[in-house]
């Protein structure tokens, strides 16, 4: 793992070697970051960059995602910028490092297909750069990441949402399995917008017997009111 500040960084790209460093120098504030790539030319390139932007502090830059939690952890970094191939060891390794840097944000780099952003969504990535992305376009990924906001292009969120939805209809499809034959025909009316009363008529039950049904629904599809149920009732065309 190569470490270095932005002064040391500064010197290095002017010719200055590293033993010209006064151990008296201390790292300038700003937003400590973690650089990793795979490839060294883009790697060194982005470095600079970044170390020169105002703000910004460049605290490690490292060739493998396994590496950068322990970088992260040690120089108590803000914000890991990851331009490394989505492969399935590295978005465990993601997704184990967000768990246990709670306080680091961690940036996808280099998207080619929204498929990728959606992996590294699903791993707990919170921002994504583009491949055919500008610097600028890079910098104000960060400041939505770090304001806690998602910045990113229509085909990516359009890719998102399209993953929200399978999600929402597999958890479906899921607890409406668990309901018997009995409580589907009491979410089906619930979906109609029926009273339990009116549910009660309809079915021949008793009233408690009812809410009875509409309990385990609700209990079954986790969801905390009788609305929710009965919009995803609606949903489902039910």
């Amino acid at each position: 793992m190569v470490t270095f500040s932005t002064f040391s960084l500064s010197l290095l790209v002017s010719g200055r070697g590293c033993a010209e460093l006064d151990s008296s120098m201390t790292v300038p504030g700003g937003i400590r970051v973690v650089l990793v790539s795979e490839i060294q030319l883009y790697r060194e390139g982005l470095a600079v960059r970044i170390a020169a932007e105002p703000g910004w502090d460049l605290v490690a830059t490292v060739e493998t995602l396994s590496e950068a939690p322990l970088a992260a952890a040690t120089w108590s970094a803000e914000l890991v910028l990851c331009s490394v191939s989505p492969t399935s060891a590295n978005l465990a390794t993601l997704a184990a490092a967000v768990t246990s840097l709670v306080d680091a944000r961690f940036v996808a780099l280099g998207i080619d297909h929204v498929e990728e952003a959606v992996a590294w969504a699903e791993a707990g990535a919170a921002g994504f750069v583009e491949r055919r992305d500008s610097f600028d376009e890079l910098h104000a990924v960060i400041d939505s990441v770090l304001r806690g906001e998602l910045r990113c292009s229509p085909r990516i969120a359009a890719a998102l949402l399209r993953r929200v939805r399978e999600l929402s209809r597999m958890r479906w499809r899921t607890s409406v399995e668990l309901l018997t034959t009995r409580e589907l025909e009491v979410l089906r009316l619930v979906g109609e917008g029926l009273s339990n009363t009116e549910i009660a008529r309809r079915t021949s039950l008793r009233v408690p017997t009812v809410k009875n049904h509409v309990h385990h629904v609700l209990q079954k599809l986790q969801v905390p009111t009788r609305e929710a149920a009965a919009n995803m009732a609606r949903a489902a065309r039910l």
